[in-house]
């Protein structure tokens, strides 16, 4: 009994050790290059705010990519999205943050994060593109970003109405951000398709 025993604990750690390096290795090969980000520099030195501190958590946490063709390649897409837009542009800067969480959100600064997680469930060029759309959207016009810290100030003091304008603020501001994001894309998605198909 002691044998089968001690047999289905190693087992079991080289099991455990097995998965733990699966999951520990799936972003190893994505390696940052160049100079830490000056957008980012500036955000970690502001005041903390809502966007902040979770940019902070991130960095810390060592979860931000930068200078990677993933970066590139994002950053050609939201060049494509706004070609007509020079100012908003050049105000817009995308990051990508190792995390499996399939999500992306825009900085009031401008700076947009996109999580690994997304860039793995996208099927297309395309449905990024409108990912990408939404959250410029967001930053074009003016949403706040509430991070965990916001949440945290809601108690049970504030009570059940406020919490309900808040989550309906919420709404509104993704159902323009949505309005707003498929204008940009399908004028994206058709002009690559007039430049690709030759129509």
């Amino acid at each position: 009994m002691f044998k089968h025993t001690i047999s289905f604990l190693v087992l079991m750690c080289v099991g455990l050790c097995a998965l733990r390096a699966q999951s520990e290795s799936t972003y190893a090969g994505v390696k940052c290059e160049g100079l830490f980000p000056k957008e980012i520099a500036q955000m970690l030195k502001e005041r903390p705010s809502d966007a902040n501190y979770t940019v902070r958590r991130e960095v810390m946490q060592g979860n931000l990519i930068f200078g990677t063709k993933m970066n590139a390649y994002l950053d050609k897409i939201v060049e494509n999205l706004l070609k007509d837009e020079t100012q908003l542009r050049s105000q817009i800067h995308v990051y990508i943050l190792r995390s499996a969480e399939v999500n992306a959100y825009a900085t009031e600064s401008g700076v947009l994060f996109v999580n690994l997680g997304m860039l793995a469930q996208v099927s297309n060029e395309s449905e990024l593109a409108f990912v990408l759309a939404h959250e410029i959207s967001h930053f074009a016009l003016g949403h706040k970003v509430y991070a965990e810290s916001y949440y945290k100030r809601f108690d049970k003091n504030d009570g059940l109405e406020r919490w309900l304008e808040f989550q309906n603020e919420l709404r509104q501001n993704e159902t323009a951000a949505d309005k707003k994001g498929a204008d940009t894309g399908i004028s994206f998605v058709f002009g690559c398709h007039r430049l690709c198909m030759g129509t």
